[in-house]
């Protein structure tokens, strides 16, 4: 009789190392493809992210092009004394109507990193688009009333302003955008 013990004891040391080994074999195997699906979809998710950002560095185009226009435009009434009203509201850059046309998709806003603050900031170059434009009617009313020009500097001061904010949105989007790629 003892030697049964003995001969279940010697055949269930290999059997338990067998099941011990498959275990872990098992739980390292899940372990790994846990940690690739969640690698793979901070790489999809960078991906999105690349996407919308690349898509709203579309709008700093449109935003550089209408603070050129603007700003040569409010300082062209101002300073020559030729302010027209139908002109400078036929000339004057809309734009809303020019960003609306190269808005996010849903998606695109969703995965866009939150520290950009896109629309809160975007809004905030439209204001002060806004101011310019506001400042390019007052003062180039001025001048052609008073025949000298008026304004110039603030004109400056505010085109700058504008530049600045576009420049600074800019600067973090493509921050943003290299933070993807690492």
């Amino acid at each position: 009789m003892p030697a049964a013990p003995n001969w279940l004891a010697t055949a269930a040391a290999p059997l338990l190392g067998v099941a011990v080994g498959g275990m872990l074999t098992w739980f390292v195997g899940v372990s790994a493809d846990r940690r690739r699906a969640k690698l793979d979809r901070q790489a999809q998710l960078e991906s999105l992210q690349r996407e919308a950002i690349s898509a709203a560095l579309e709008w700093i185009q449109v935003m550089r092009s209408a603070s050129i226009r603007a700003s040569s435009l409010a300082q062209s009434g101002a300073y020559h004394c030729n302010y027209d009203a139908d002109r400078y509201a036929r000339d004057f850059p809309d734009i809303l109507t020019e960003l609306a046309k190269k808005d996010l998709s849903g998606a695109q806003q969703a995965v866009l990193p939150a520290s950009l603050d896109f629309y809160s900031r975007g809004q905030e170059i439209v204001s002060a688009f806004e101011e310019l434009e506001l400042l390019g009617i007052s003062r180039g009313e001025r001048a052609v009333v008073t025949g000298r020009p008026d304004g110039v500097q603030e004109i400056s001061i505010q085109s700058s302003r504008v530049e600045q904010l576009i420049d600074a949105l800019e600067g973090d989007m493509g921050s943003s955008f290299r933070r993807t790629l690492a």
